[in-house]
């Protein structure tokens, strides 16, 4: 088999990464990421959702509060797959996190915009402009399950090779 496959050939879902052996819950083997990878992920999703939810609970859910929270929670999904994509074994679940994974990076750069927007002005954006902030959103999401965001599997090294 080449290193470098579509995700068609790679076949059933119990098709695993070589260097890895399936040791929780048959998908994820912790021991094939370095130590200090759980070190920084793990306080930092921690203290993202910590501070969201305590910005939250303070603002009294205020717009500019509520957005971060959501800042919070999309940051954290970020560094969780981040996470995942280290210690994940089987081969379709590695490659929908790395299609997925731009999905979260879109939406998180359109939450931070609002959110700079609300804080910088004190009020609600127009509706008009909340869709017309979203249009960029678009063809990340028409774009991320195709071949242009993801064109081959690399099995030696677990991970999808980026597309067009």
């Amino acid at each position: 088999m080449n290193s470098l496959q579509t995700f068609a050939d790679l076949g059933g879902i119990g098709f695993t990464c070589p260097d890895s052996v399936p040791t929780v819950f048959g998908i994820l083997d912790p021991s094939i990421a370095p130590p200090f990878l759980y070190y920084s992920y793990i306080p930092i999703i921690i203290i993202a959702l910590l501070f969201g939810v305590f910005v939250f609970l303070v603002s009294r859910g205020s717009l500019s509060g509520r957005l971060l929270l959501w800042i919070a929670i999309t940051f954290s999904l970020i560094i969780s797959s981040e996470l995942f994509l280290w210690i994940a074994t089987s081969v379709p679940m590695v490659h929908f996190v790395w299609q997925i994974v731009s999905i979260f990076h879109a939406v998180l750069a359109f939450l931070l915009v609002y959110f700079t927007y609300v804080f910088v002005t004190s009020k609600n954006m127009p509706v008009k402009w909340q869709w017309i902030a979203l249009l960029p959103l678009l063809p990340v999401f028409i774009l991320s399950p195709t071949t242009f965001k993801l064109s081959a599997f690399d099995i030696v090294n677990c991970e999808s090779v980026q597309g067009l």
